[in-house]
């Protein structure tokens, strides 16, 4: 599962303006956010995880995406949580 995949689902969806990626009871679980409330829209096995997760790591600075004609730049934060990489992705609509 790629990146832009996942912000396709948490766009289309939910209207996400943010993506936490948690671990959770041995599975990376995906949340799309939106004013603070969660929507649970993905669990990737680890060959999913291992690819969004070279993704993200490879994103130093905000970055645009074009998903239904529309651009959304993303800024990506991750950290550590009980030893596991986890990532906090904001999601903000051009105009």
């Amino acid at each position: 599962m790629r990146l832009q995949t996942l912000l396709k689902c948490a766009i289309d969806a939910f209207g996400a303006d943010e993506i936490d990626i948690d671990y959770e009871n041995g599975e990376n679980v995906v949340y799309a956010m939106r004013n603070g409330t969660g929507l649970n829209i993905a669990k990737l096995d680890s060959e999913q995880w291992d690819e969004v997760s070279r993704e993200l790591q490879r994103i130093k600075r905000p970055k645009t995406f074009s998903i239904n004609q529309k651009d959304y730049r993303i800024s990506v934060s991750p950290y550590e949580s009980f030893g596991e990489l986890q990532y906090v992705i904001k999601v903000d609509k051009i105009e």
